[in-house]
């Protein structure tokens, strides 16, 4: 978020007006979160919040922006509430297609059509997206998936060999992980030391940069990651909206590696862009919120230039279902995008 401000700011702003972007962080508490937002727009009169990152609070959050009627413009797009909360404009897949089409890509790439799952008890999108596994209609359904193995784990766990062992046993050809990058190299060298070596997907956004430099990553031909990401691959640099991702990048955080994370808060801010230019003379004076309430239901079938698939929102009704993704490839600690910005669809 924070590049994409810089960026546009240099380019003249939002129909001239400069932006002025506050961060906060919650630090996982819910109490901490809602009084953020609240202070957010009580104290710094802020006319809508952009790229809002809360996989374990949104509920604490979101009971704030509802209070002051206030539009969330993109963020991370994982707790299921970005598919039935009025207030919440994705900007991208929604979230149980998103969560099926790693699935599915493992499903295409491998041949394989028994998974196992493992997910946090940290947060309540875990248990979502586990309960989600084995309801009618959920993801394996809807990536032609069977479950072999279904466990919650927690992100505070030193060992996984309990969780490896019972995997194997149960004949998990394909692990869906639900956990942080440093639980997932722990994950790793627990299953290595027993001989449990297996191709996995899971949500795009737990990836970081520094699952390159895991050593039992980099040298196994076994860990291959397959995923779905509502946005464009950070890694893409193959049409105009991707190359002014890359150079903003280069110019504003030489030297810093992008992550999904990174396109998440960047399609976010292009969405507000998006916003603002469907807003009447808004070079005229303050852009209000209530402007970009209308500036977001003029968007109809917006791609960001392909960054997203395309998106239309409807007044007082939830983000429409989105099924389309783009696919993320992880070998021997190189990420990859296999089909480029191409979108693929569940």
């Amino acid at each position: 978020m924070s590049i994409w401000a810089k960026h546009v700011n240099a380019k003249g702003g939002l129909a001239c007006h400069p932006v002025q972007l506050y961060q906060t962080d919650d630090g996982s508490d819910p109490a901490r979160g809602s009084a953020n937002v609240t202070d957010l727009i009580l104290s710094k009169k802020v006319q809508a919040l952009v790229g809002l990152y809360a996989p374990i609070n949104m509920a604490a959050q979101a009971s704030v922006f509802h209070k002051y009627n206030i539009p969330v413009v993109g963020g991370d797009i994982t707790d299921f509430s970005w598919s039935t909360d009025p207030l919440l404009f994705a900007q991208g897949t929604s979230p149980l297609h998103a969560y099926a089409s790693s699935l599915k890509e493992a499903r295409l790439a491998t041949g394989y059509t028994k998974f196992g799952i493992l997910s946090c008890v940290e947060a309540t999108t875990c248990t979502k997206i586990r309960n989600s596994m084995t309801t009618k209609g959920g993801m394996a359904d809807l990536a032609g998936v069977e479950v072999a193995y279904n466990q919650t784990i927690s992100l505070t766990q030193t060992d996984f060999t309990a969780e490896c062992q019972n995997a194997k046993k149960a004949g998990a050809q394909v692990m869906y992980l639900v956990m942080d990058a440093a639980s997932l190299q722990r994950l790793f060298r627990s299953c290595d030391a027993i001989g449990y070596k297996f191709p996995w997907s899971g949500p795009s956004l737990t990836l970081t940069p520094d699952l390159q430099n895991d050593p039992i990553l980099r040298g196994s031909t076994d860990y291959v990651g397959y995923f779905g990401s509502s946005s464009a691959p950070w890694m893409s640099n193959d049409t105009a909206a991707t190359k002014e991702f890359q150079e903003a990048y280069k110019t504003y955080a030489p030297g810093t590696p992008p992550s999904p994370a990174s396109m998440t808060g960047w399609a976010s801010g292009k969405m507000l862009e998006a916003v603002v230019a469907n807003i009447p003379n808004a070079r005229n004076g303050p852009i209000t919120t209530a402007q970009i309430f209308k500036g977001l239901y003029a968007l109809k079938n917006e791609t960001l230039g392909g960054l997203v698939p395309g998106m239309t929102f409807n007044e007082g009704k939830p983000s429409p279902i989105v099924s389309c993704y783009y696919a993320e490839l992880f070998s021997r600690g190189v990420f990859s995008d296999p089909f480029g910005s191409k979108k693929r669809c569940l």
